[in-house]
């Protein structure tokens, strides 16, 4: 006959027979048998996985090593999850707007346009219109290295901007206008040289100049603290008029 007995261990009638506690079942215990234990029903692989949003509340982190599945890593079945656009992240990438073309380069024909014909001819004529006749070169003292220009008729020297050959690069002896004169004759195809009026003296060859004095082409000239020497273009040999 079985014996049953209460969770406590107290025996009694039938399994029927309620216990002090309600909450208290009782359990049946058969003799000359071992019971079993019961068996956990197994989670749904699911249920561990999946996190319930409820507001006000932070989620706990995951455990090591296991996988949560979120909204956004969940590929439907039998579905390929989207590949990344190729251009996302290229800053190199063009965004095309209808209605826009892209310039390009002028493709060179070979052929001089109007307008860069026009200034060529301008610039000629302006040229021509105050020749050159030779130069002036600085060999020594402030602006050595420098090339300064003589034209056809007169040529004053001196600091100021208004003298057509400004020799200003810091020699404070020479006069600001007219401190030498340098004049071109194109009928007789020479140059001279001839002191301007002012206070310190110009020298040729460390002469001073008093009068007017021709120039040969090579000649050291000393103005001031600069030396200067003379290279003609113009002369016996050569004149524009010939190219007139």
């Amino acid at each position: 006959m079985p014996v049953y007995r209460d969770q406590n261990g107290r025996i009694i009638d039938s399994p029927t027979q309620q216990a002090s506690n309600p909450l208290e079942q009782p359990t049946q215990v058969v003799r000359g048998s071992t019971p079993k234990p019961a068996q956990a029903t197994p989670a749904s692989p699911l249920d561990a996985a999946t996190t319930v949003n409820r507001p006000g509340v932070t989620p706990a982190a995951p455990l090591a090593g296991q996988h949560v599945d979120t909204p956004t890593s969940r590929t439907p079945q039998g579905q390929v999850p989207p590949a990344a656009s190729p251009s996302d992240g290229d800053p190199k990438t063009r965004v095309f707007r209808p209605g826009r073309a892209t310039t390009a380069a002028p493709v060179s024909t070979g052929e001089a346009q109007p307008a860069a014909a026009a200034a060529t001819a301008e610039q000629s004529s302006d040229a021509m219109a105050d020749p050159l006749a030779g130069w002036l070169v600085i060999t020594g003292g402030p602006g050595m290295g420098n090339a300064l220009r003589l034209g056809y008729g007169v040529n004053a020297i001196g600091r100021d901007a208004d003298q057509r050959i400004v020799l200003d690069f810091g020699d404070d002896q020479i006069s600001r206008k007219q401190h030498a004169l340098v004049t071109y004759d194109p009928k007789g195809r020479k140059f001279y040289l001839q002191h301007g009026g002012g206070t310190n003296l110009v020298y040729m060859n460390e002469a001073p100049v008093l009068t007017p004095t021709e120039l040969t082409a090579g000649v050291e000239l000393i103005i001031g603290a600069t030396e200067l020497r003379f290279m003609p273009l113009c002369g016996p040999d050569f004149d524009w008029q010939e190219k007139a």
